[in-house]
This record gives structure tokens, sequence and C-alpha cells, in this order.
């Protein structure tokens, strides 16, 4: 390998046999990290650019290898990030997916077809828990859906008995609020049928 040379006697063809020198151990080290050849290809690229356009703003003792591979280093950590806060999302998502799913099943067990305003009852309980935040929907389903008490959801979510009880409270809220005129027209409905 060539021994690093002061980047103010860096000609273009001296910059060029470093980059024909590491570009190959350079992305084989990338693609250690993000696992895919032509982005770790690119990486080493736009690293050996990066250096290139910032030469001249550089200490006359920059060591040329290690300056790219420090480029190269905070290109893969911030790929690796990025993909973490991707799979984090796409993860979440998921999450609310699968718990509407868990929803629409007990809806739909529930749901009589005989029952007055079914269908609205379920769209506005469904858009209202779509709404609420992951862990007061986590506590609702548990509690509602899966016939679970308070303290075993405290204890499978890691959260106490007191945060369980008031994420309850704070769903019924929120769906006592969406359901409101439905209720109003039930009550109605019942004290009609009594007489």
């Amino acid at each position: 390998m060539m021994e690093p040379e002061k980047q103010d006697n860096l000609t273009p063809s001296r910059f060029g046999k470093y980059f024909l020198e590491y570009r190959e151990p350079f992305i084989r080290k990338a693609l250690r990290y993000v696992r895919n050849e032509e982005m770790a290809s690119d990486i080493v690229s736009e690293s050996f650019m990066a250096f290139w356009e910032n030469r001249n703003s550089l200490p006359a003792d920059t060591n040329v290898p290690g300056y790219v591979f420090t480029i190269i280093k905070n290109k893969c950590l911030n790929h690796l990030r990025n993909q973490a806060l991707h799979l984090r999302a796409e993860q979440k998502l998921h999450s609310v997916q699968n718990d509407l799913i868990d929803i629409d099943i007990a809806s739909l067990t529930a749901c009589d077809p005989d029952t007055l305003f079914c269908d609205e009852i379920f769209d506005i309980l469904h858009k209202t828990l779509e709404k609420l935040p992951p862990r007061t929907r986590k506590v609702f389903l548990r509690s509602r859906f899966d016939n679970k008490s308070y303290k075993e959801i405290a204890r499978e979510l890691d959260i106490s008995f007191f945060s369980v009880h008031n994420e309850m409270r704070s769903s019924l809220r929120e769906l006592r609020i969406a359901l409101q005129d439905y209720l109003k027209m039930i009550i109605v409905l019942i004290i009609c049928t009594m007489r």
C-alpha cells in the first residue's frame, strides 16, 4: 500500500492511484455493515468525492486513506441509523395494523346483524381506536377484547396498575365522546320500547 501523502501535494493522478488502491478494500469494509454491494460502492465513491471536494480546506498533513475511511464510517453509520429508524416505523405500523385487525375480528364476532347502527358504531369505534396513542390502544384492547385484568395488563406491558387505570379511563373518555350521539339514541330507543 502507498504511504499516506500530504494532500497539498496531491495531484489528480496521485488521487486516482489512492482511489484504485483503496476502493475495493473500502467497499468490502462498507459491505460488512450496509450488506448491499451497490450501496457500499456508492458510499465509497461518495466518500472519495467528498474528500476531493474538501481537500483544500484540510490540514496539510491529513492522512488521505484515513480521512476517506472516516467519511465511509460516518456514511455507514447514517445508513444503519436510517435503516433502524425505518424498521422501527415499519414495526409500529405492523403493530397498529395487527391491533386494527384484532378489533375488526372482535367487532365482527360480536356484531349482531339485528343491532341498530352496528356498522356506524363499529366504524366510529375503529376510527377512535386508531387515533389513540399506542399504549392506550393496547391497554384498551387487552382489557375489552382479551378480557384481561388490569393487573395482567400491567404485568404484560411492564407498567403500573395505576397507569393501566389511567389509560383505560382515557380510552373510555375518547370512546364516550365519539359515540355520544349514538348513546343518546340508544337510551331513547330503550325508553320507547319500555312503554
